[in-house]
């Protein structure tokens, strides 16, 4: 029988750091203690640290065989299928964790995260309500719970706890606060004060939450943007009231009365899945410049000119079968296909070129340019990148061809997207594709 001197000489060890030491001394003690659980436990930890999956599941699996109600090896279990996938059965581990250790709030997160991954959202909200009932300041519960009333439109409970994506103890935090003292909480007393806003998390979060703005302006503040360099022409051309700039430096002499990162927008204007302001477009060109990029580009002047949107702007592989269903399905008598791609490969420049799909995305120098070429399509087609983002602000239609990890903001089974109303959303997947996109396609080209 294992001596409780062993088992802490064991822990010792593994403690400190030196794993394939513990591992071997754990092997090397079974000898004389095959049936002790504790053993293939030390096992098949080590295992999963050096990265070893299959054989620190065999070791774990082999650990609760013997010791059904060994709590530690539930949650190994657990978090290896979760990280495989297999929410399902993960969920199941972490069940019979919790059972065993009702007081432990982060069996009850791990929980709330395997739900949240089957889109289970209301019992993974009450698995995130118990880890923080057990531990208040568990903030990646109430974190993932914004993430979860967000994406089902709740945005009044949503936004205000979603301010903890810039918490200084949360992992992997989205945000980082420009400034490191509190940001702005409320809008009263603003007027004449002028207010530092600073984007975050890419350029269509950009694109999305720049329309909270103008309230500001309208209550008097004086409003800087510190604004990806990309969007600065677009934006300024927009919004004459509000400073732009691309260049603002923390470490300058700055004179600021408030700031807040650009998304907290929708917080301080209370906004509501219903009062979401400007869903019909509100970005828009210079009808001189679209007219001459029309002409420059021969952008034809009968037909319906479509543009496609199948990969990301910069280094996002493309998928050739995903274009070449989108194209195939767009071909019809009076269609006129565009490709609004940055960068295709080679594999996708023949196959543009095989079915006579002019290319526009290669020469857009900004995303004033990107909106000249948005602003003589007719319709839009596409999966999720800024560049459909912009279709909407532009109150352009548009078909988005959306995955099974989508963004909160596209709502959990939502078919017209409550913050551009012009964008139909059709959920798309390995099995769904061709389906998917031929609905999408016969729905645009009308």
């Amino acid at each position: 029988m294992l001596n409780d001197e062993n088992i802490k000489r064991l822990e010792t060890i593994f403690n400190e750091g030196k794993i394939e030491e513990a591992k071997e001394l754990a092997i090397e003690l079974l000898k004389e203690n095959e049936n002790d659980a504790r053993l293939y436990y030390v096992i098949g930890n080590a295992f999963l640290l050096q990265n070893e999956i299959e054989k620190a599941k065999e070791n774990l699996t082999k650990s609760l065989s013997l010791n059904q109600n060994f709590t530690g090896v539930l949650i190994l279990l657990g978090g290896l299928f979760y990280r495989e996938g297999d929410f399902k059965k993960a969920a199941g581990y972490f069940a019979r964790a919790a059972k065993l250790d009702p007081n432990n709030d982060k069996i009850f997160y791990n929980l709330g995260t395997a739900h949240q991954a089957m889109e289970d959202y209301e019992n993974a909200l009450n698995f995130y309500q118990k880890a923080m009932q057990i531990n208040p300041k568990d903030v990646k519960s109430y974190y993932n719970s914004s993430l979860i009333l967000l994406r089902k439109g709740d945005y009044e409970r949503g936004f205000d706890l979603y301010r903890l994506r810039y918490h200084q103890e949360l992992p992997d935090k989205p945000t980082q606060l420009f400034i490191n003292h509190l940001p702005l909480n409320t809008m009263e007393d603003i007027e004449d004060k002028t207010i530092l806003v600073y984007d975050e998390q890419g350029l269509e979060k950009t694109i999305d939450f720049v329309r909270f703005l103008p309230s500001f302006v309208e209550k008097g503040a004086k409003i800087v943007l510190r604004v990806q360099e990309p969007l600065q022409k677009l934006l300024s051309y927009n919004y004459p009231d509000i400073t732009f700039s691309h260049t603002l430096n923390p470490d300058d002499e700055m004179t600021f009365e408030g700031h807040f990162p650009l998304m907290d927008g929708a917080f301080l204007t209370k906004v509501k899945k219903r009062s979401i302001p400007f869903t019909e477009g509100y970005l828009k060109v210079d009808e001189n410049d679209s007219k001459e990029f029309r002409e420059k580009n021969s952008i034809k002047n009968e037909g319906k000119n479509i543009g496609i949107i199948w990969k990301e702007d910069d280094n996002f592989a493309g998928n050739e079968i995903l274009l070449s269903e989108i194209i195939k399905n767009l071909k019809a008598e009076g269609v006129n296909v565009y490709s609004l791609a940055e960068n295709p490969n080679v594999e996708e420049n023949e196959i543009l070129e095989e079915n006579g799909v002019v290319s526009l995305g290669e020469d857009l120098e900004d995303y004033y340019d990107k909106a000249l070429a948005l602003s003589n399509m007719d319709a839009i087609i596409g999966i999720d990148t800024p560049l459909l983002h912009l279709s909407g602000a532009m109150g352009k239609p548009a078909a988005l061809l959306l995955g099974e990890k989508s963004d909160w903001i596209w709502g959990s089974r939502d078919k017209k997207s409550s913050w551009h109303n012009s964008i139909t959303i059709y959920k798309i997947n390995d099995k769904n594709y061709k389906r998917a996109i031929k609905k999408a396609t016969n729905a645009i080209k009308i």
